[in-house]
């Protein structure tokens, strides 16, 4: 199982003018009925407001308790991405 988060930036709320600003795809590697170990790969692309370039990382979060939400797993991995380029 896989699961795909795209965050998009909807230019006035256009779908048709959407652009992808970061990316990740997080994949089930445990199989344990209580918490889950997770491989992940996310990326960013060029911030010209941050000043930074595109960039991409593979991490693995394990024991994350598979009674949370989805989103608490998205805002695991996400948190971890957000400092990825902390300088």
């Amino acid at each position: 199982m896989a699961l795909r988060v795209t965050v998009e930036l909807l230019p006035g709320g256009d779908a048709s003018r959407a652009r992808t600003l970061a990316r990740a795809m997080i994949t089930n590697v445990g199989n344990d009925v209580h918490s889950g170990d997770y491989a992940f790969s996310v990326s960013e692309g060029d911030n010209p407001f941050a000043d930074t370039p595109a960039w991409s990382r593979n991490g693995r979060l394990e024991g994350h308790a598979r009674t949370l939400s989805v989103w608490a797993l998205v805002a695991e991995i996400a948190s971890w991405a957000a400092e990825c380029n902390r300088g």
